[in-house]
């Protein structure tokens, strides 16, 4: 799973550094009209494989967490908390790279497309931030004194069938 990641990430670092440098070369916007079908291609290029890569990255994070599952229903509780939290990220940011590049390919001549596109990036400092106190909140909860409640694995009996 590794390889088409850094595939996916290389393709929208190099489709990234096309726009960087097509928009230096241009100096200005309305300059940037003339090779408008280049741009369009390109930025459509960045969108879907920066959608791609986050929707991979979310998919082998989740599979990588649910093997590392332990059958003690604490554990597994933080590895659920930590599987949403992935998902939802590569929802989230996934959105938002698709709508920058919709917004771009149909709508081309205004700059609707740079609210998603900025927000995006913004999306990844969070995401980043709120994994590091995420992080401090799970080590409290793993810290927490357990019941031995905590330690029953079997889910194929419930408390209404054993008569409880």
């Amino acid at each position: 799973m590794a390889v088409p990641i850094i595939l996916l990430g290389l393709l929208q670092m190099g489709a990234g550094l096309a726009l960087v440098s097509m928009e230096a070369i241009s100096k200005t916007f309305s300059s940037l009209n003339s090779s408008r079908h280049v741009l369009i291609e390109v930025t459509t290029l960045q969108g879907a494989a920066t959608a791609a890569c986050d929707i991979l990255i979310s998919i082998s994070l989740c599979y990588v967490l649910h093997s590392h599952r332990s059958g003690i229903k604490r554990t597994d509780s933080l590895i659920n908390h930590m599987i949403i939290y992935a998902i939802n990220r590569g929802i989230v940011t996934s959105i938002c790279a698709l709508l920058a590049t919709f917004l771009y390919y149909f709508i081309p001549y205004n700059y609707y497309f740079l609210i998603p596109l900025l927000a995006n990036a913004h999306l990844y400092v969070i995401s980043v931030v709120s994994i590091l106190t995420l992080r401090e909140g799970l080590r409290e909860q793993i810290n927490q004194s357990f019941h031995l409640s905590d330690l029953y694995t079997d889910t194929s009996r419930s408390d209404a069938t054993n008569g409880r």
